[in-house]
């Protein structure tokens, strides 16, 4: 009898006789399966753990942006910080709710601000805005602000040559312009670049302007933000009349006004032969440390150039020693100024301004402070001389005392 051929499975080159006899195992079968699915189970913990670890590394990524370029993050609310505000010049400028502002306890024409979490020195106050008397270099009066600025930082020391200089707007429209000057190290000679200087002007005031500065550009990102709330107060804030005094001098032929308490001190007048002295210390008798007025005789057809040669620059180089006459600001037109002045330089020398103060006339002369002669052609006998020095003693509407000065 044949046998029958062997059957075979279509798609398969298997074949399996049909006389074979093949028996699944139960034990292998069941270990296969938890094979599986122990397999499927480890797939989708590893799937789970590195989806975790991939949103945990974008996170970390983002917070090490943020970390390192602090200058990227979305500008602090102006709103939430705190504001100083000072009333004296007219000014205000916001500074963060985590910081410290300690007003000048003397002059009260500025501020210093530090971290809180620092130590209450100076040394920790990285930004300082104030109140500072104008150079007076040259007839300023024929300068623009921007003209004033690139020469502003010589009265610095070490301050050489102006390194950059930006035209800012503050929020509130304020023009300014943002400063930087490259320095000489007067012990080792090395050069370098300042850190940023801001400044800006005072309305009504020629004399003066307001300066922001920092001395640690790490807070560079907050200082900016600080310049850009920066503001003048749309009106100063009120002084009693009851603090506003008269002078009359009639020995003299002059009168002028002050406010009598000034940053919490009294202002004390003291005369003397030709010459007023107004200043903070009641002691200061001869006007070393205050301010001064005195009063000068001259022909009545003499210019006012002629007489101060005469009384002052007699036998002088007049190629050192100039007179420099304009028109002066916040006064009467028929006033005339006239200073003591030097030939310019491309840059400024201060050891050779004064030694050419000392060459010319050491108490009337140009030096780093406010000094200069004034006369009233409505009164051509006599004329006046101011030495003011670097800060100021003010009346009202805004004015310094001498402003106010008229002939009697």
């Amino acid at each position: 009898m044949m046998q029958s051929s062997p059957e075979t499975i279509t798609g398969s080159s298997i074949r399996i006789p049909s006389n074979s006899s093949i028996t699944p195992s139960g034990g292998n079968s069941s270990r296969a399966l938890l094979a599986i699915i122990a397999g499927v189970t480890l797939l989708f913990m590893g799937a789970y753990f590195y989806i975790q670890f991939q949103n945990k590394k974008e996170t970390m990524s983002k917070q090490k942006i943020v970390s390192i370029k602090p200058s990227q993050i979305p500008k602090t609310t102006i709103s939430e910080w705190e504001t100083y505000t000072n009333t004296t010049f007219g000014y205000s400028i916001n500074y963060p709710s985590d910081w410290i502002a300690r007003e000048f306890p003397s002059s009260k024409s500025g501020a210093a601000f530090r971290p809180a979490n620092m130590s209450d020195e100076t040394q920790y106050e990285y930004i300082s805005i104030n109140k500072n008397e104008k150079m007076m270099l040259d007839d300023l009066s024929s300068l623009s602000f921007e003209e004033y600025v690139k020469r502003a930082g010589m009265e610095i020391q070490n301050y050489n040559t102006l390194a950059s200089i930006k035209k800012i707007v503050t929020d509130s429209g304020i023009v300014g312009y943002t400063t930087t000057w490259n320095i000489t190290s007067l012990g080792s000679g090395k050069k370098s670049e300042s850190s940023p200087r801001t400044y800006f002007e005072i309305p009504q005031n020629d004399t003066a302007t307001i300066q922001v500065e920092i001395t640690d550009e790490k807070y560079i990102n907050i200082y900016n933000q600080m310049i850009s709330s920066f503001t003048m107060l749309e009106k100063k804030e009120n002084i009693s009349n009851i603090n506003l005094k008269l002078y009359n001098s009639p020995k003299i032929g002059i009168k002028f006004t002050y406010l009598e308490k000034q940053n919490s001190q009294e202002i004390t007048i003291k005369e003397n032969d030709n010459k007023i002295c107004v200043s903070y210390d009641t002691n200061d008798i001869d006007c070393s440390m205050g301010q001064s007025v005195e009063v000068f005789q001259k022909g009545a057809d003499e210019k006012l150039e002629v007489a101060i040669k005469r009384l002052f620059l007699a036998e002088k180089d007049p190629n050192i020693c100039l007179i420099t006459v304009s028109d002066p600001n916040n006064y009467p037109q028929t006033f005339i100024k006239a200073e003591i002045t030097f030939p310019k330089t491309e840059e400024f020398d201060m050891e050779k301004m004064a030694a050419n103060t000392e060459y010319c006339s050491r108490n009337y002369a140009q030096t780093n402070g406010i000094r200069y002669f004034l006369e009233d052609k409505a009164h051509p006998t006599k004329f006046l001389f101011f030495s003011i020095g670097q800060y100021a003693i003010l009346s009202d509407e805004n004015k310094t005392w001498q402003e106010t000065v008229s002939f009697e």
